[in-house]
């Protein structure tokens, strides 16, 4: 509903009871003209993720009323024999009703922008990153790999400005034990995957008229 303001007024009384959803049906008009809605509660478990693999557990709603991203929360995401992180910090998961119920994972919110082909030599040293680290990617589009791109001022009088380019990659999610063969495959596809404007692997963009 569009105008949520109009029903939230007209919402029967939640019933007081450890019940997890409810549906509101609407019947036919009162007297009154206004349609009359119905609830229905069920106390069925909600679905909850399963596969866990981190001991940090974030309650969704301090998530949504304050900033998570702090120092305490951020494990270190770099590989020992590397510098930078090559991929945004998994700051924990998600949880609901004190810890009961894992809905997801929260990271570290990271600036910057997707990759373009202009950002290939970079792009692929990240990439050689993971496969140095036992893993293949499995995804190479360029919306997977967000470049920060940092202007630095060095010296005091004749000042110049240097550009640092940082790339993390993002959607681990088909990523797999070291191959060489699939290793070569996505470093070899990697420029016409840089240079693809179709939007294959993008944000979803939701358009109303």
């Amino acid at each position: 509903m569009c105008r949520p303001y109009l029903l939230i007024p007209r919402l029967p009384e939640f019933a007081d009871a450890d019940w997890t959803t409810m549906r509101i049906i609407s019947r036919s008009s009162s007297s009154s003209g206004s349609p009359l809605l119905e609830p229905t509660i069920s106390y069925n478990a909600l679905p909850t993720v399963k596969a866990t693999w981190h001991p940090q557990r974030i309650e969704v709603l301090s998530a949504v009323l304050k900033e998570t991203t702090t120092e305490q929360h951020r494990p270190n995401q770099q590989h020992p024999d590397e510098g930078a992180p090559i991929a945004p910090a998994f700051l924990g998961h998600l949880t609901e009703n004190g810890g009961g119920r894992v809905v997801g994972f929260l990271l570290e919110k990271v600036e910057g922008e997707f990759a373009s082909k202009d950002d290939l030599p970079e792009c692929e040293e990240a990439l050689r990153r993971p496969h140095r680290m036992g893993l293949v990617h499995g995804d190479v589009n360029r919306y997977n790999f967000l470049v920060d791109r940092r202007s630095n001022t060095t010296g005091s009088g004749s000042s110049s400005t240097t550009t640092t380019v940082q790339v993390r990659m993002v959607d681990f999610e088909h990523a797999e034990p070291f191959d060489e063969t699939l290793a070569s495959l996505e470093l070899e596809s990697l420029a016409s995957q840089l240079s693809e404007e179709s939007g294959r692997g993008g944000p979803a963009v939701e358009i109303r008229r």
